[in-house]
């Protein structure tokens, strides 16, 4: 069997319910030169899983068992480890692809520069149910390029859209697996330095957000903002309103698990990188009212901007 084109990974644990969505959407592509290679990262044997898996007769389709849980980063690499493509592309396990978005993605490489690594898209993300719709978008120049600078101070990333050259990725080391919850965002800042990426500014994925995602684990964003500081600080430190951001995101973090005197320290490293960010001034005041209330001011602030029911 020749290689694909492109190898697609798609790391699953304990998502029996949700695979066959995500499955679906990969294989029904209207782009077909692909291999979708689904990594069990359950740890043990998932019969729920290996049936899911088994239900599709497609030859494209290979399923890695599990041999012990990596985490996030981990089972990429292990799926990377065995693609054959040329390109590499990522999916969630609980997210959709719509059926053009590899073929609109390809078409884009290919009329790109060849020193291009990568190609992302824009991303629908479904926040606490179906009828709240976030538009998320990479943050792009006037060639359609991704602008790393912008980009380092959004702190965000949705590697679901993201179609990367193989050789690129393996050369980067794949993901770092000390990132629990934001090796994609960790991942996309080295790819930045070191090669161009575009993006198609259409909606292609479907990401639905589920309570069981790990990128809502206030344990995971404290540790993996602190790593990320600690990685790429110097780049950070070079944008103030980029490390504003951060100090901002660890401070409310922090506030909302209760601890409210580091919380104020990061605000007061963020406002001295930025005096007029007006949030870290607004959390600064809230603090007193702990982590309950602070939560609740939280939750009323998205219902008022459509984030939630």
């Amino acid at each position: 069997m020749n290689a694909p084109t492109v190898s697609v990974i798609l790391p699953t644990y304990h998502r029996a319910a949700l695979l066959g969505r995500a499955i679906a959407s990969v294989l029904t592509q209207s782009y077909r030169d692909l291999e979708l290679i689904v990594v069990d990262d359950a740890g043990r044997p998932d019969p729920d899983t290996a049936a899911v898996v088994a239900g599709f007769a497609d030859p494209r389709l290979r399923y890695l068992p599990p041999e012990r849980n990596r985490g996030d980063a981990g089972a990429r690499n292990r799926g990377i480890e065995q693609a054959r493509g040329a390109w590499l592309a990522f999916q969630d396990s609980d997210d959709e692809w719509l059926p053009d978005k590899l073929a609109l993605q390809m078409a884009r490489l290919a009329e790109s520069p060849a020193a291009v690594a990568a190609c992302g898209s824009t991303l629908l993300r479904y926040v606490r149910g179906p009828g709240t719709v976030e538009v998320v978008r990479w943050p792009l120049n006037a060639r359609g390029e991704v602008c790393p600078q912008r980009f380092l101070a959004g702190f965000t990333a949705f590697l679901q859209s993201l179609v990367v050259r193989t050789e690129r990725c393996r050369a980067l080391g794949g993901f770092n697996t000390e990132i629990k919850a934001r090796s994609d965002f960790e991942f996309c800042l080295r790819l930045l330095q070191e090669a161009p990426m575009v993006a198609v500014d259409l909606p292609l994925v479907l990401s639905h957000e589920t309570p069981d995602s790990i990128s809502g684990r206030a344990d995971y964003r404290l540790h993996d903002i602190r790593r990320i500081l600690a990685l790429h600080g110097e780049r950070i430190r070079r944008q103030p309103a980029a490390e504003a951001r951060y100090r901002y995101d660890l401070a409310r973090t922090l506030a909302m698990t209760g601890q409210t005197g580091p919380a104020a320290a990061e605000l007061l490293r963020a406002l001295r990188r930025r005096p007029t960010q007006l949030r870290s001034w607004a959390l600064l005041a809230a603090l007193p009212l702990g982590a309950r209330r602070l939560q609740a001011l939280a939750e009323r602030r998205q219902r008022a901007r459509g984030l939630a029911p």
